[in-house]
């Protein structure tokens, strides 16, 4: 059962964030072993404001701030990556029933305890965890053909980039509804967060997902995503930088939001009330799933065939 945060905190010192965490563990050594799963970087968190938005704090996070979201007090979101763009998860946001569904069940093809199910305001946030920390280009292609295989390519896959993407943290309130959000496991099941927390074993992904020296020359599918991966890799051949903006130029008015980073209202859907197409170094994407039934993030050659069926 959902909680609100008021519901989850309690007036003992020596407790964290709900009644159920475990008296044997001492708070230091819980909020270590959150930090160390889920924090990729201490240097700036996101918070909400009182209109219930997310915004950037260009403070450190501390063990202050983040007991007290743990407690309920305060939303917090967390950076996909660190300052190096190296990442310690992926994490695949389902905002509809359907998707939430079929991503469900297929967490079941990723190592056992290697993940995190956590039900969310419109569907599931599900963490694959990582043993060591990866680049955001290698947690990103996994993470994207991880989605397709099982057939929910509309979840949003983070980190979207090797900079300031970020999503909520585990076991903190929405800042909407207040709510935080209950763990569950593969079979749909409600588990204590803290216990679960004790029993995760973050594991490594295939080397070869790691070695890719160009997106032009991408691996086979790894053996734990199953089978084929129909089509995807074709989709994602890319080329540079400045191939995939001047195309995207074409049909796009782009405004540059960072270093190799342009937004725009996307061609491919109108009206685009709120800029959804981005252009993210060698890479395109639409944040409003309209690309579907295909990949909703490709490179210049899947930009050019998607204009070319769509008639633009």
């Amino acid at each position: 059962m959902e909680r609100s945060a008021d519901s989850s905190a309690t007036n003992t010192s020596d407790s964290i964030s709900v009644a159920t965490s475990p008296a044997s563990t001492a708070k230091g050594s819980l909020l270590s072993r959150y930090a160390e799963i889920f924090v990729n970087r201490k240097d700036r968190y996101l918070t909400a404001g009182s209109d219930s938005s997310w915004f950037s704090k260009k403070c450190r996070l501390t063990n202050r701030v983040l007991e007290s979201a743990l407690r309920g007090n305060i939303s917090l979101g967390l950076y996909a990556t660190a300052e190096d763009g190296m990442s310690r998860w992926i994490c695949w946001d389902a905002d509809d029933d359907l998707s939430a569904h079929k991503l469900h069940q297929a967490v079941r093809l990723l190592p056992v305890n290697s993940y995190v199910i956590e039900r969310s305001r419109r569907g599931l946030h599900v963490f694959r965890l990582f043993a060591e920390p990866i680049p955001w280009q290698a947690a990103q292609r996994y993470g994207v053909a991880f989605a397709h295989k099982a057939d929910c390519d509309q979840v949003e896959v983070f980190p979207k980039n090797g900079t300031f993407s970020a999503i909520r943290a585990p076991m903190t309130p929405h800042p909407l509804t207040k709510r935080i959000y209950d763990w569950i496991d593969a079979d749909g099941q409600i588990h204590d967060p803290w216990d679960t927390l004790l029993t995760l074993t973050p594991t490594p992904i295939p080397d070869h997902w790691l070695n890719e020296p160009e997106p032009r020359a991408p691996p086979e599918p790894s053996r734990e995503l199953h089978r084929e991966l129909p089509g995807i890799f074709g989709q994602l051949d890319t080329g540079s930088h400045a191939e995939m903006l001047a195309e995207a130029l074409r049909y796009v008015d782009l405004k540059q939001v960072g270093p190799e980073r342009w937004q725009g209202r996307c061609c491919f859907h109108r009206p685009d009330r709120k800029p959804s197409f981005g252009v993210d170094g060698p890479w395109f994407e639409c944040f409003a799933g309209c690309l579907s039934p295909g990949p909703n993030r490709g490179g210049v050659n899947y930009f050019r065939k998607l204009v070319r069926e769509r008639g633009l």
